[in-house]
């Protein structure tokens, strides 16, 4: 069984909530909250977290704004930017994009799973 890191875990459950859900739920908000904590202190995870994010998502979502979001718990700041993020994401890979929405209506699952 594969073992997801922090980093990969807390971009994806972000990605999720922003993209997918539209919310931060409870529970979601809690995890995301604890993976942060365990990143910040783990210098070198941390570092692996900026860049992926950096490398990914920046400019539409940078490293030190998802930082500030978290901590101080102002989930709507990461909502509001949804559609930068969609637009960036589909500029940045428009085949992964097609095929992720496609997927996710063949599979079974329903929004927000």
């Amino acid at each position: 069984m594969a073992v997801v890191s922090a980093c990969d875990e807390l971009v994806e459950l972000v990605l999720h909530c922003i993209l997918d859900l539209g919310s931060f739920p409870d529970a979601r908000r809690r995890r995301v909250s604890e993976l942060m904590t365990h990143l910040r202190s783990d210098p070198p995870a941390a570092g692996r977290a900026a860049e992926r994010v950096q490398q990914e998502l920046a400019p539409a979502l940078e490293w030190s704004a998802l930082i500030a979001a978290v901590v101080q718990e102002r989930w709507e700041d990461l909502l509001g930017r949804r559609r930068r993020l969609s637009r960036h994401l589909l500029w940045r890979s428009p085949l992964d994009t097609l095929r992720g929405s496609r997927r996710s209506r063949t599979d079974g699952s329903r929004p927000g799973e």
